[in-house]
């Protein structure tokens, strides 16, 4: 197992430090407190001790962490409507001075750690990682099969990071990295809105001596970017113990897991029965947690052939009869020919496209939000939805007009301008135009907005 030493050494540097601020201010740069952080030269005759350019901030960053007296500040939690799955979540939005730059510090170091000897499907929030190449990885597997009979096994960790034991990451981060400083700073960050309350398991497992006035200090932060870091650590022994379980058993094909959704397929069902009560004692036994109770083993859609054909809706042409269930994963629906979207994001791109069609006039922000909600189409097999509901409210070929003229602002100006101003008779004085990307403030941004540009 390799081991990893000298990272805090490597995290303190000046200009990884640097690069931390400007990766945690990308599309933020309008914002008045990121502005304020990122300018590049102090003011002329203002002597303030606080910090005043981005130089400053950097060093007193750098003597708080090298000190070990930086402390996250405390949080108002928000809540969240996501429509995709119909859930209603808590969660933090950190602060940019310093916390989201202290986050991106411990990224930066930790991201190669955590993708060594990841297992390859592993996916969510890593690089090259997202739902589509998993949709790409779960097609192959289904056209692997040829028609043949085949089960899944669906599952997903029941409240994921509410549940996460800090000890137990803790642990597996000290397992691999030899630096004490740069463990207590990611333990900092975690153990900051973490709560000590005992493991949720039902009640056979709480009746269990070994969890008699047991509790854990649990709970990653929704909202953190860390969070999804020391999640993945978390599972990377988890996917190595199914996938050497998969091998024992026999009649597991394949596996992946996207965050904390689980789906592993083979050819034999009581297998895949046994592969779950084998997820399920690795995750109360090691990480103390739970699989949520509605966990599925079915089988697949296929074609009967037997009996009689249907009337499709829309083109009212025959198609075959399908048994079995499709499956729902990662915001597609996996049929045996085809591959759809799942409901609840139709119905929200369809709900946006009409509330478009009655503007007068379309802003670019809505215009690039209908966009790139198109994207879920292009990937999919539902250009006959597209057709019905979709394009006889919108036209793209505007929208995309609308978003090409508000980038081409952009282009003259940075996100952050430094513009030197001359008084007669008086010293060089620095000041800030502060920009979008598009080259307006943001008085100008919403001016835009509201007049429907």
């Amino acid at each position: 197992m390799k081991t990893y030493k000298h990272i805090f050494e490597e995290l303190l540097k000046e200009e990884n430090i640097t690069q931390c601020f400007h990766d945690a201010a990308k599309r933020k740069t309008t914002r008045h407190e990121v502005a304020r952080v990122l300018k590049e030269e102090r003011e002329v005759g203002n002597d303030r001790p606080e910090p005043q350019c981005l130089q400053e901030h950097v060093k007193a960053l750098q003597k708080m962490l090298e000190e070990e007296t930086y402390q996250p500040p405390e949080h108002k939690k928000m809540l969240i409507n996501e429509y995709s799955c119909g859930k209603v979540r808590e969660i933090i939005k950190p602060e940019f001075q310093y916390e989201q730059v202290v986050h991106h510090c411990i990224i930066k170091q930790l991201q190669p750690i955590v993708l060594h000897g990841l297992y390859e499907h592993a996916l969510g929030s890593i690089p090259n990682r997202g739902c589509h190449s998993g949709k790409k990885q779960v097609e192959k597997w289904i056209k692997g099969y040829k028609g043949k009979k085949f089960y899944i096994l669906k599952a997903d960790v029941r409240h994921c990071f509410d549940t996460e034991d800090i000890h137990v990451i803790e642990e597996k981060l000290k397992h691999v990295i030899k630096d004490e400083k740069f463990v207590r700073l990611c333990c900092t960050v975690m153990e900051h809105e973490a709560t000590l309350k005992p493991p949720e398991f039902d009640d056979r497992w709480i009746k269990d001596e070994q969890w008699q006035d047991a509790e854990f200090l649990s709970g990653l932060p929704l909202g953190f970017v860390t969070s999804q870091w020391f999640t993945q650590l978390n599972f990377k022994t988890f996917d190595h113990k199914v996938i050497e379980d998969w091998k024992e058993l026999g009649g597991v094909d394949h596996y992946i897991r996207y965050a904390d959704d689980i789906v592993a397929t083979g050819r034999n069902k009581k297998k895949l029965h046994r592969l779950e009560e084998t997820m399920e004692a690795y995750l109360k036994n090691e990480m103390h947690q739970k699989i949520k109770c509605n966990w599925q083993v079915f089988r697949f859609e296929y074609p009967d052939r037997k009996a009689p054909p249907v009337i499709d809706k829309r083109t009212g042409k025959e198609k075959p009869k399908t048994r079995g269930r499709a499956l729902d994963f990662m915001g597609f629906v996996f049929h045996y020919n085809r591959t759809t979207l799942r409901k609840s994001i139709l119905k929200r791109s369809t709900k946006k496209a009409h509330k478009l069609s009655k503007k007068e006039k379309i802003n670019w922000y809505d215009a690039s939000a209908m966009l790139s909600s198109m994207g879920w189409y292009t990937h999919t097999d539902t250009y006959g939805f597209y057709e019905d509901h979709i394009k006889p409210y919108v036209n793209i070929k505007k929208l995309k007009r609308i978003v090409s003229k508000h980038s081409k602002k952009g282009v003259k100006n940075n996100d952050v301008r430094m513009v030197s101003v001359r008084k007669h008779g008086q010293a060089d004085r620095v000041g800030h135009d502060i920009k979008s990307d598009s080259g307006l403030s943001a008085k100008e941004h919403r001016r835009e907005d509201q007049e429907g540009h």
